[in-house]
């Protein structure tokens, strides 16, 4: 097993030592984007609502597809493949490939229950062995008795431990928020690659194949991520930190301070993230049995559910059930690693999907559902 998982790193560096001097174009287009929109953050934080989902996060994926394309095609990725990549993002089988929306809302409970918490030991510390603390909730809470919105501004702006009180929490649920959506964005790496080899699928049926293959491996998975990828978090923690600490010397908005730590965090971590992307890569490959697999068992499943539902005929039902057999006997390694070269040709997995499953139609019934549907009860396609 030890020797199993040095293997995992070995192959990870070999794979990004393949890349040579072709790795520092999409490299450097992908750095010099993500200082410009860090800089943008440190002055104006609210801009990061806009600049991660929209740009950082595609220009992520456009890097991450760009580091796959070189190892297929051996050669220096064009500013056309790398925005290509930038707009495939936002495109089926990509679309949701980092589970954005999910991150985010785990991060958000993560952030108000432990923003929660720090305020409720600050104020337990402070008030028992601070003085000038103890001085301003009293003057607080006479304000806030006398309903004086302008006086409770004052207060906080004019005492020192009211403002260090506030302006750290806030810096505490900024913080928090950003290492719990950044440890699972970076978990999530691992969606784009199944979402390629199983193009043909909607949303839903991509992901639960990857939930359902991921629990199944539990500490399996889990031990060989962490054990490769445990670089990651000293880097975005420390950075986070000293970028917070230089922000206080010369920021007095502690929402400032918290985007200076961000930025900090993110450059501390982007000499990391090509090790990290080509670990995905091959994380991937080596647990591409266990992908395939689960794939063919919810295959099954939904065709079960389809027959009992009579949406689809006895004969159809076999015909599609030998499709799945034959699947299953190929080779399980045979999957492939998301490239460019599909950006804007067409789904042609679909399209030959689509051809097969004109054969096997039966005159009564040229609309029968085909395996597309997997993750839905009903038939029907559903979303992310």
């Amino acid at each position: 097993m030890e020797n199993e998982e040095k293997g995992l790193m070995k192959e990870s560096f070999s794979q990004l030592k393949e890349c040579g001097v072709r790795f520092w174009p999409p490299f450097l287009s992908f750095f010099i984007m993500l200082a410009a929109f860090l800089i943008l953050g440190v002055y104006q934080p609210w801009t990061y609502l806009i600049t991660a989902p929209f740009l950082i996060l595609p220009l992520l994926f456009a890097f991450q597809t760009s580091l796959s394309t070189l190892k297929i095609k051996g050669k220096t990725i064009s500013w056309g493949e790398f925005f290509r990549s930038f707009a495939a993002y936002f495109s089926h089988p990509f679309y949701g490939s980092y589970r954005v929306i999910r991150s985010a809302l785990f991060a958000l409970l993560f952030s108000i229950f432990f923003g929660y918490v720090y305020q409720n030991f600050f104020v337990l510390i402070a008030s028992a062995y601070w003085p000038l603390f103890q001085e301003g909730i009293s003057e607080l809470q006479e304000a806030i008795q006398h309903i004086d919105p302008n006086e409770i501004i004052n207060i906080v702006n004019n005492n020192q431990a009211l403002s260090l009180f506030y302006g750290t929490a806030n810096i505490v649920r900024i913080g928090i928020f950003f290492f719990v959506f950044l440890h699972l964005l970076f978990r999530n790496m691992l969606l784009p690659h199944l979402k390629n080899s199983v193009r043909q699928l909607n949303n839903r049926g991509q992901n639960q194949i990857y939930q359902m293959t991921i629990r199944l491996l539990g500490n399996k998975y889990r031990g060989a991520y962490y054990k490769h990828a445990w670089p990651l978090y000293p880097l975005m923690i420390g950075g986070f930190a000293l970028g917070s600490y230089l922000g206080t010397l010369f920021l007095s908005n502690y929402f400032a301070v918290a985007g200076f730590g961000i930025a900090f965090s993110l450059l501390f971590i982007l000499f990391y993230l090509p090790y990290h992307l080509e670990l995905m890569d091959v994380l991937f490959a080596h647990f591409s049995n266990n992908f395939k697999s689960m794939a063919d068992r919810l295959a099954l499943q939904t065709l079960e559910q389809l027959k009992m539902m009579q949406r689809i005929s006895e004969e159809q039902a076999e015909q599609l059930k030998r499709r799945i057999d034959e699947s299953k006997r190929e080779n399980p390694n045979d999957m492939e690693t998301p490239s460019t070269d599909d950006y804007g040709r067409g789904d042609t997995k679909v399209d030959n999907e689509k051809a097969e499953q004109k054969e096997i139609d039966s005159p009564k019934s040229s609309s029968a559902p085909d395996l597309s549907d997997y993750g839905t009860r009903d038939g029907n396609k559903g979303d992310n």
